[in-house]
């Protein structure tokens, strides 16, 4: 097992430079797409979990989202996972800078209506300032999903639909916390 994690803040810094960028497409999109691409570079393509999250005024982690990650010959990995909802979830981050209403009607008026509910669920992510992760290359699906489940209930994001699975931890569990934890503390002495 491996964790990392990743700050957020350039990406603010770059939003209030592109206040516009709930508009973009296309090519327009590619210096936001850069970012992202440079910011996950050290997530490695493995399954696992992660955490989107930030610290409270006391240093106390608030977590914000569980994700969870099986790799398969397709992909879809940790890296992927993340890249992939950092770019389509990015209302989450412009809201942070603009505000809700101004970056849900940009992105609504952008693509004609067609992505409005899924912005509505991205918007739960608001907030969030780092994104820490857990690599498991040996997991197999039903442990992640196991793991996940248990996470949710040891974590209570304030985003995840909350599951009916049964909630228990395993060794593999306390694992993923430690190293969860670990990230936080890296993080905290950093500030």
């Amino acid at each position: 097992m491996d964790s990392g994690h990743i700050s957020l803040f350039s990406i603010f810094k770059f939003i209030a430079k592109h206040p516009s960028g709930m508009r973009w497409r296309n090519t327009q999109f590619r210096p936001y797409s850069s970012l992202c691409k440079k910011l996950t570079n050290s997530i490695p393509e493995q399954s696992g979990w992660y955490f989107w999250g930030r610290f409270d005024k006391n240093s106390k982690w608030e977590c914000i989202y569980v994700g969870r990650s099986k790799h398969t010959e397709k992909g879809w990995g940790l890296h992927h996972r993340i890249i992939d909802e950092l770019k389509e979830e990015r209302i989450a981050f412009w809201a942070y800078v603009v505000g809700d209403k101004k970056a849900f009607s940009d992105q609504s008026k952008a693509f004609d209506r067609k992505y409005d509910s899924s912005a509505k669920r991205a918007l739960k992510k608001k907030g969030t300032h780092f994104i820490i992760w857990v690599s498991d290359p040996t997991v197999t699906l039903e442990g992640v999903l196991a793991e996940e489940s248990a996470l949710v209930d040891y974590y209570k994001p304030l985003s995840n639909i909350q599951r009916v699975w049964a909630r228990h931890k395993t060794r593999r569990t306390k694992q993923i916390i430690v190293l969860a934890d670990r990230e936080m503390k890296k993080i905290i002495s950093k500030k």
